[in-house]
């Protein structure tokens, strides 16, 4: 048997194997920059571009929203609170990546 600890041509050829087969993580947080590729559902809205009461219709379609206090304004949501949003859903699978959707998870 021979010793691939050593490298060499052929220890190469293994790891550029190994390495070309491990299938690519799915992107599980996104970052502001992304929120223009993302569409919302089945809609042609992105996470970015949809008005303030777009947004919220759609995450009041994945979750129940209650207002933390007299402060809160459900009705608008900031670019931030909109990735924070979807990646909590994301972690907590609530939603998932389909190509360039966010799609609810279906419970069954």
């Amino acid at each position: 048997m021979q010793n691939m600890s050593g490298g060499g041509e052929s220890g190469d050829r293994i790891l550029n194997s190994v390495e070309n087969s491990v299938a690519p993580t799915p992107k599980t947080h996104l970052t502001l920059v992304d929120l223009k590729s993302y569409n919302l559902g089945e809609c042609e809205i992105t996470a970015r571009h949809a008005t303030h009461l777009q947004f919220l219709e759609f995450a009041q379609s994945l979750v129940t929203l209650k207002r933390a206090d007299d402060d809160t304004n459900l009705q608008h949501w900031t670019v931030e609170e909109r990735r924070d949003f979807i990646n909590w859903c994301l972690e907590n699978n609530i939603l998932w990546i389909d190509g360039n959707r966010l799609v609810a998870n279906k419970v069954s």
